[in-house]
């Protein structure tokens, strides 16, 4: 039941109508008997008009069936402005729509090659590698290279690397080289944060997946990781274990 729909039921129940109808009692009257104020049985509900912001939401979910109607207003307050969230969830609700579950036709599935930088600073990849140093102690770098000239900008070593961590990082490279058009990453759920999807949006980059064996995963960047979390093994003081040493899931993850 709607909220005019709601309304018409409350007033239909005890807006002093049978008073009215049958006693032939004044609204006035009739509102002071069942305790009603006039402005509530004079209101009408007056619906904003959904058209535009449903089908919006048709749109954003078909382009991010991974996102949820909580991440999907907020892309719509970005593009529309102001959109309660409890709005959004009824339509997303009445359309029908859910988080898609990733099959494996869709992991394997083909992406569109984007175009290959033209200049120093076009486009960054960022990546995260995991490994056990010989203590037992878990470690991640994250690796920004720039995929032009394919110096990498910065790594990153620390037990946890949380999203407010990437974006400080990446602030400072900003600051450093310029903002760059497209940063690439991959599928993991490291950068599906809301941070860094904000951090995106403010600073006007686009934000795009690399699918399994695309352009972060060429021999040079698959090298270039390995050897640096070789020397960021070695910076911490303690050996790394023979999986560190080999790389296993740096360059063919």
């Amino acid at each position: 039941m709607c909220c005019g729909e709601k309304a018409d039921a409350r007033r239909a129940a005890g807006d002093g109508g049978a008073f009215q109808e049958h006693h032939r009692f004044s609204q006035r009257r009739a509102c002071r008997l069942v305790q009603r104020h006039r402005a509530t049985i004079r209101y009408h509900a007056r619906p904003a008009a959904q058209d535009g912001v449903r089908e919006r939401l048709r749109a954003l979910a078909a382009e991010r069936p991974r996102f949820g109607y909580r991440r999907l207003a907020v892309l719509l307050r970005r593009e529309l402005g102001a959109v309660n969230h409890k709005r959004v969830y009824r339509l997303y609700r009445q359309e029908g729509l859910a988080v898609r579950r990733r099959q494996q036709a869709d992991r394997l599935a083909a992406r569109p090659v984007s175009a290959a930088p033209q200049r120093a600073g076009e486009q960054w990849a960022m990546d995260f590698t995991q490994d056990v140093l010989a203590n037992g102690r878990a470690f991640r770098t994250l690796h920004i290279v720039d995929l032009c000239t394919r110096e990498c900008l910065a790594i990153e070593v620390d037990t946890s690397l949380p999203g407010a961590r990437v974006a400080r990082v990446l602030d400072r490279l900003c600051e450093r080289h310029g903002r760059p058009t497209t940063i690439r990453v991959d599928n993991g759920p490291e950068f599906a944060g809301q941070v860094l999807d904000a951090w995106a949006y403010q600073h006007g980059c686009d934000w795009t997946s690399s699918s399994r064996g695309g352009r972060c995963r060429t021999a040079t960047w698959s090298a270039s990781t390995a050897s640096s979390a070789t020397s960021a093994s070695t910076s911490t003081g303690s050996s790394a274990s023979p999986r560190a040493a080999a790389h296993r899931g740096l360059a063919g993850r």
